[in-house]
């Protein structure tokens, strides 16, 4: 005899409880919507707690902008979630805010909309009933959850290598590599890449090192500071 262990039934199912999992969380309780937000770990927004790696968030914190225009003040606070009641400046004051700040925000924010989240769960599997068009998300105890819509908030996925690129077994990491700028004092540093995680690391190590490469495909880049507003 096989049974099947269902856990929940519910119209929304979101997987990821980052900034964009929550947010939408806030969205469908606002709307009287039924909804579940899965979050693999013990606390809303940890991946936050591990990157970026040097712990300082490159997402601006203008608290004062010498005006009282909500739009206008919102466009200079880029951590915040939409809502009326819970916002990131009564968690930090610091222009580039410490990223254990962030963690601290979303988890209020979780805990102030009593957003109904499950948390230490990791949805390992997702399929779709034919018969039926439900979808059948299972978790790794085997529980399964039914919704009639998955949502995927899960954010940055795994760390991936174009074909053909010799020597990638030899390098390191950002993700592994020592955040102890000590660690490289007098050496000289190739950072393949020109994104946020290769800025964020050429920062952190600049005053150690004799040099820095940064090696990326474009000639010339094109920063937050010219593709976004920023204040």
């Amino acid at each position: 005899l096989f049974l099947q262990l269902v856990a929940s039934s519910n119209h929304y199912c979101i997987v990821g409880g980052g900034p964009g999992g929550l947010q939408m969380a806030y969205y469908l309780k606002s709307a009287g919507r039924s909804y579940v937000l899965f979050e693999r770990n013990d606390e809303a927004g940890s991946f936050f707690k591990t990157f970026p790696r040097h712990r300082k968030l490159i997402s601006i914190n203008k608290i004062y902008t010498g005006s009282n225009n909500k739009i206008f003040n919102e466009r200079h606070d880029w951590n915040s979630l939409l809502n009326d009641d819970v916002f990131f400046r009564d968690y930090s004051k610091e222009f580039w805010a410490p990223a254990d700040d962030l963690v601290r925000y979303l988890g209020a924010f979780a805990e102030h909309h009593a957003l109904n989240i499950v948390y230490n769960t990791r949805i390992s599997q997702l399929s779709k009933d034919k018969e039926t068009g439900v979808f059948v998300l299972k978790d790794q105890n085997g529980m399964t959850y039914k919704c009639d819509v998955p949502i995927i908030a899960t954010g940055v996925g795994n760390i991936t290598w174009p074909n053909g690129v010799e020597g990638k077994d030899i390098v390191e990491h950002y993700d592994t590599v020592s955040t102890n700028p000590e660690d490289f004092i007098n050496q000289t540093v190739a950072i393949l890449g020109k994104g946020n995680s290769a800025f964020e690391t050429a920062q952190s190590l600049m005053e150690h090192t004799a040099y820095i490469h940064m090696v990326g495909g474009r000639s010339r880049m094109r920063l937050a500071w010219e593709t976004h507003y920023v204040g």
